[in-house]
């Protein structure tokens, strides 16, 4: 937690104080949500000006490139609207691949080349002088990914989490977060967030211990310190409770016993997390009726919901981007799992190719001057069904008509609410077997989904090299993920879930030579 401008650090409280003092009403949020749907257009332009057409912006090069002068897309946002003027310059090349974006090739177009790091992509409009709490991505390979959330990023997005409590009847019902505390900017960024819309979580559940000998003592200074001046300032916000996977039964008895103080509760967590406590209460024979469970990190696949519901708890999908922030939230009614109001004020989003294909890949924009990072039109390798609502709940009511449903990332491996690339998975193996003398052919990775929708990533290994390298590889696997920028969260929370299984076994093609999961014994389409 750093602070920038007069007073530096010392200002960090006074800073927090002004922040936490004014908590929005529903009302509030209600009128600044309608302002700024109202403006969407003129918010986009002043991004556009800002941000996309500046010198030294790689998304100048490539709207120069396209022959789109700042009066062009003037024109087609005035006329047609922003997502029109989207697909118009992302079908002229000004477009950004995940690949582009995490500086692994330099974007090339016919006559343009020129390299990018993920730097060149940070939004250079933010506050000179403001909090930041800083942090970083999963893990994954290529130039590190900083990432700022500021404050005034916290308040535009409390807008969002306030309506989204409002819609679900939440305010004012107990609810518990469980995310990891610093340097995870999930726990943090959630609790700052939902106490500037007025409704802090009762409980923050952190799958790490806050007290660990081996965590940062600054970190968790900087912890102390904004609960201690939310006091200050009239708000109690809970400090973080260590409670790892293995805990998850300690989780739903908190909802349990919340539901039957108060009449309802909820939790704000991982997909898998829900996952874990939903078992918990099954195995304890536990009723979970009248609790609301938001998962984020990775997808809630239909599997997940089912499983979840078992408990007679209802579950619903939140989407958050380290690098936006918050991008939609779960609909009261939705007509499919999972299925989540686009936050539309402050992101847009298009197909990235045909819209035949469900789900297809989407390209995200930021509308907003407070993002870590400045979108236009990005590829960060997420699918989804984009739809129009019809649902009649008040998200939609509220004017945010644009849904995501099925929302999944083919590219990435998520566990545990941290995401891989398959691509550096794949690297950390394949070195791992080179340096024991294995063969290319000598191993397979898999993924495979259980029946309560635990993800496990997987390696089968030929049995001489199973013999000489199984018993250490998920260590040796995990120890190289946190030496990725921003891995050491996927690589702890990956060791407390036991995500990485070995087992014994030749790799098996298909009819077409293509290497299979163990599991599957049809040729893959």
């Amino acid at each position: 937690m750093k602070a920038s401008g007069p007073g530096g650090f010392a200002a960090v409280p006074f800073r927090l104080f002004r922040f936490f003092r004014r908590p929005l009403s529903t009302e509030a949020a209600d009128a600044e949500l309608a302002a700024r749907l109202r403006l969407r257009e003129g918010r986009f332009l002043d991004v556009a000006r800002r941000m996309f057409f500046r010198e030294g912006s790689p998304y100048r090069r490539l709207l120069d490139r396209a022959g789109c002068e700042f009066a062009d897309l003037e024109a087609i946002v005035n006329r047609e609207g922003v997502e029109t003027a989207l697909e118009r310059i992302a079908a002229e090349g000004v477009r950004i691949s995940l690949d582009e974006y995490e500086g692994r090739r330099p974007i090339e177009r016919p006559g343009l080349a020129f390299a990018v790091t993920p730097r060149d992509f940070e939004n250079p409009s933010l506050p000179a002088f403001d909090l930041r709490v800083s942090g970083s991505s999963s893990g994954s390979a290529g130039p590190p990914k900083r990432f700022r959330y500021t404050l005034p990023l916290l308040a535009e997005t409390a807008v969002n989490e306030r309506l989204l409590l409002e819609a679900h009847g939440l305010v004012g019902v107990p609810r518990a977060h469980w995310y990891p505390t610093l340097p995870s900017l999930a726990g943090i960024g959630n609790l700052l967030s939902t106490a500037r819309a007025g409704d802090p979580p009762r409980r923050w559940f952190s799958h790490f211990d806050p007290d660990s000998p081996s965590g940062s003592a600054a970190l968790g200074l900087a912890v102390t310190l904004v609960i201690a001046t939310a006091r200050l300032a009239g708000r109690r916000l809970p400090r973080p409770q260590a409670t790892s996977l293995a805990d998850a039964p300690r989780v739903a008895d908190w909802l349990r016993r919340s539901r039957d103080r108060h009449g309802r509760a909820a939790l704000w967590t991982y997909a898998s997390s829900a996952v874990r406590v939903a078992r918990a209460a099954q195995e304890a024979g536990w009723d979970l009726s009248d609790c609301a469970i938001f998962t984020g990190g990775e997808p809630l696949t239909p599997t997940r919901a089912r499983y979840i519901e078992r408990t007679k708890a209802r579950v619903f999908g939140r989407f958050v981007i380290t690098e936006t922030g918050a991008v939609a939230g779960g609909c009261p009614v939705p007509r499919r799992p999972g299925e989540m109001h686009l936050y539309r004020d402050r992101i847009a989003v298009i197909c990235a190719g045909s819209s035949e294909v469900l789900p297809s890949p989407i390209l995200l924009t930021t509308i907003s001057t407070v993002a870590p990072m400045a979108f236009l039109n990005v590829d960060l390798g997420d699918s989804a069904v984009i739809g129009s609502a019809a649902c009649g709940c008040r998200l939609g009511g509220a004017g945010l008509a644009t849904t995501l449903g099925e929302v999944r990332n083919d590219r990435k491996f998520t566990a545990e609410g941290s995401t891989v690339a398959f691509r550096d998975l794949e690297a950390i193996v394949s070195r791992i077997v080179e340096e024991a003398d294995g063969a290319p052919d000598q191993f397979q990775l898999w993924t495979r989904e259980d029946a309560s929708g635990l993800v496990r990533f997987g390696i089968s290994l030929a049995p001489g090299l199973y013999d000489r390298i199984a018993p250490d590889l998920p260590n040796r696997i995990r120890a190289d993920i946190a030496g990725l920028p921003g891995g050491e969260t996927s690589a702890r929370l990956w060791a407390q879930g036991s995500t990485i299984s070995v087992i014994r076994g030749e790799a098996r093609y298909s009819s077409r030579f293509k290497l299979t999961s163990p599991d599957v014994d049809e040729d893959s389409p």
